[in-house]
């Protein structure tokens, strides 16, 4: 889906029910705008991205919640799953690369990557109101700024990254607190893990 623009939610796409992107699918998203939420998609139920699928969200603004995607359920990338937002905006509200109202979920060797994200409020990179468990995977975030708390991300609930799981944020900022992330709960980090934070700033 390239250059797709829409007054209300979801700029490539609007699903009224879940998300599911299975089987080494490739879903792929460009240029394209919302003037409400999901610059990308937006989807009421959750989203799920497994079994070495791939989803790319490019070039993508939300006028207001998540620039690349909005879901106002859980968001799982598992099995190989890769997904890569960048140039991504939400401009008034939460989530440059995308805002889950639940969960997020990255698991069994899945790759999250946001580059170049921007928030007009919370979390530059992702904002997630319920648990953040990242178990046997990577979450790569550069250069995101939000003008409210996390640069990085911003989490509502705790933060679990286990199972020798990587996570790297550089080059982030927020104009308030947590220039790399700002969790509301606990932050645990187990289990030969690494959290890496470069050139962050709040």
């Amino acid at each position: 889906i390239q250059n797709a623009t829409v007054q209300q939610s979801g700029g490539g796409f609007y699903a009224s029910d879940e998300v599911v992107i299975d089987e080494m699918s490739s879903v792929s998203i460009s240029s394209s705008r919302s003037e409400k939420a999901g610059g990308g998609f937006h989807t009421n139920g959750r989203l799920q991205v497994t079994n070495n699928s791939v989803v790319s969200l490019e070039n993508v603004t939300a006028q207001n919640h998540g620039g690349g995607f909005y879901a106002l359920g859980d968001v799982e990338i598992a099995g190989h799953s890769t997904v890569n937002i960048s140039n991504s905006h939400a401009e008034s509200g939460d989530g440059g690369g995308f805002d889950t109202e639940k969960g997020l979920k990255v698991s069994n060797c899945s790759r999250l990557i946001i580059r170049n994200a921007t928030a007009g409020n919370y979390g530059g990179g992702f904002y997630a109101k319920g648990k953040t468990l990242i178990s046997r995977s990577t979450v790569i975030i550069q250069n995101a700024t939000a003008q409210q708390h996390g640069g990085g991300f911003c989490a509502a609930d705790e933060v679990v990254i286990d199972e020798m799981s990587s996570v790297s944020i550089s080059s982030s900022r927020s104009e308030t607190n947590g220039g790399g992330f700002h969790t509301d709960r606990r932050l645990q980090v187990t289990n030969s893990s690494v959290v890496s934070l470069q050139n962050v700033t709040a």
